[in-house]
């Protein structure tokens, strides 16, 4: 009877022990199963997680080096086309600088050394060959650029621009000239820089043609009472044989000299003189005429025109009338008085 008990008891604890066993073993198979399901589960959303973020930061990097290679692309492109811009303007400015204008003269750029400018020029200039040919030059916007205005003895004015320009030469010699353009760009005369100081005369082109001299700060005066003024020359002046009859006629004056070489043949000079304010004087640039007069007994004459394209020019000093005869210059040496 124990020993039935015994083996009973002993086979309800090997019971026990198999179902503490499979108890013990589910739920630790369970967790393990979790576990690795919770782990699977972490790793696929980290995984989807790291691939998302990876997609993410690829397309980001991807938008971004396209970007950053759009804008290196438009900005090189940028950068060429400034760079051509300021090349074509550079160099259309070089072409403009190296270009002479339509009558073949440069634009100073760098100016010499030697202080040459149109400054120098400021002040009043007649013609050597026509005293009644005036130019007057101001000053302009700086000391390489002036202004003018040129009179001639017909009364008649021009005004423009003073510029100091270059030429070449065949060598390429740098030549300075002062160059008058008129108003409306042409070129109306250029003489040439001789660096001369003090500057008094100016000669023109390669001929040296036309010549104008500076004209003194003492006005002519006549009379004693100051500036001469074109009244001052209106009467009858006289000098030897020679007569000098100046009547005010139109906006001008008519200048009628009568020189006798003997009784029966003079000669006579007929000229209409503008008042040039600048020179004190009244001047013909052309059309006085020299007429040859030689006179018959009974009183007829017979008139021979020695030329008509003459020109001359009056001024007073002190109550003294000079003739500047631009013919022959027959008056040389002469004083006439009222």
């Amino acid at each position: 009877m124990k020993k039935h008990i015994i083996a009973i008891t002993v086979l309800s604890a090997m019971l026990a022990l198999t179902g503490c066993g499979t108890a013990g073993d589910a739920p630790e198979q369970s967790g393990s199963e979790a576990a690795t399901t919770q782990t699977s589960d972490q790793t696929t959303v980290a995984s989807t997680s790291e691939t998302s973020t990876g997609t993410t930061t690829a397309a980001a990097t991807s938008t971004k080096e396209e970007g950053s290679e759009k804008t290196a692309v438009s900005g090189e492109n940028s950068s060429t086309s400034q760079g051509t811009t300021a090349q074509e303007t550079a160099a259309s400015g070089n072409d403009d600088a190296d270009k002479p204008n339509a009558y073949g003269y440069y634009e100073v750029k760098n100016p010499p050394a030697s202080g040459v400018s149109v400054a120098a020029l400021n002040g009043v200039w007649l013609s050597a060959d026509d005293m009644a040919q005036t130019i007057v030059v101001t000053e302009g916007s700086d000391i390489y650029h002036g202004n003018y205005t040129y009179t001639d003895g017909g009364g008649n004015s021009t005004n423009g621009e003073v510029k100091l320009e270059y030429s070449l030469t065949p060598d390429s010699t740098e030549e300075y000239w002062y160059t008058f353009y008129n108003n409306d760009g042409s070129l109306w005369q250029a003489f040439g820089v001789t660096g001369d100081i003090p500057l008094d005369d100016i000669y023109g082109g390669q001929s040296g043609f036309p010549h104008y001299t500076r004209t003194g700060s003492d006005a002519n005066v006549g009379s004693g009472e100051g500036t001469v003024t074109g009244d001052d020359f209106v009467g009858v002046w006289g000098c030897g044989r020679c007569t000098i009859n100046i009547s005010p006629e139109s906006d001008g004056y008519r200048v009628d000299i009568t020189w006798g070489s003997s009784a029966a043949e003079s000669s006579v000079w007929t000229y209409l003189c503008y008042y040039n304010e600048f020179a004190n004087a009244i001047a013909c640039s052309s059309g006085g005429v020299n007429t040859n007069v030689v006179y018959s007994e009974d009183g007829t004459h017979v008139d021979t025109v020695v030329y008509d394209d003459g020109g001359a020019e009056f001024t007073i000093s002190n109550g003294v009338l000079t003739w500047n005869d631009y013919v022959d210059n027959c008056a040389e040496g002469m004083a006439f008085v009222k």
